[in-house]
């Protein structure tokens, strides 16, 4: 986490419906790194980019400025109707492969309880570093209308106490209401 004095870097993984305006809303505020694997979307979306806030790449070294992580990709159902964690898996990995310690990951994808600490936290942990003293995480789901920001409220859950009160107050930043959940 930065200093008082210092702005976070906030990164967004995954730049499709949820992850676009999201980065576009953090970028009034923060400096934002957006990151996605696909080449032809980050080489289209810097033809029209002049937000001199907003990085759009596919360079995953620049994860490693960041100190709020958010993953927003795609979570599929497959043909036998079971989610398709493979996206959450990549981009985990992606993370654990270019995450400074003190960073928060958020996982902001659509999946079932459980997925934060089961699938994703082992995978952030290859790094070498250990989630709850290296770094946190926590868990956003996307369940707004992003191009209508700021007429929602947010549910958070967390890994131990400490990024819930951090993460709402990053996301206070872009959304009227937000719910931290207690005890």
């Amino acid at each position: 986490m930065p200093t008082k004095s210092e702005q976070p870097i906030v990164c967004i993984i995954g730049l499709g419906y949820v992850g676009l305006p999201l980065a576009t809303a953090f970028s009034r505020h923060f400096k934002v790194i957006g990151f996605d694997t696909n080449v032809k979307l980050v080489k289209g979306l810097n033809l029209s980019n002049n937000n001199q806030n907003l990085t759009i790449t596919n360079n995953h070294q620049q994860i490693k400025q960041a100190d709020f992580i958010i993953i927003t990709v795609p979570t599929p159902v497959t043909k036998s109707k079971e989610p398709d964690l493979s996206h959450i898996e990549s981009a985990s990995k992606i993370v654990s492969q270019n995450m400074k310690a003190g960073c928060t990951v958020i996982l902001e994808s659509t999946v079932y309880p459980g997925v934060t600490e089961e699938v994703m936290k082992p995978i952030l942990e290859e790094s070498g570093l250990q989630c709850g003293k290296d770094f946190k995480i926590a868990y956003s789901p996307e369940r707004i209308a992003y191009q209508l920001l700021n007429c929602f409220c947010h549910f958070f859950n967390g890994y131990r106490p400490y990024p819930l009160q951090i993460v709402g107050l990053i996301f206070s930043y872009i959304l009227q209401r937000s719910h931290i959940p207690h005890g």
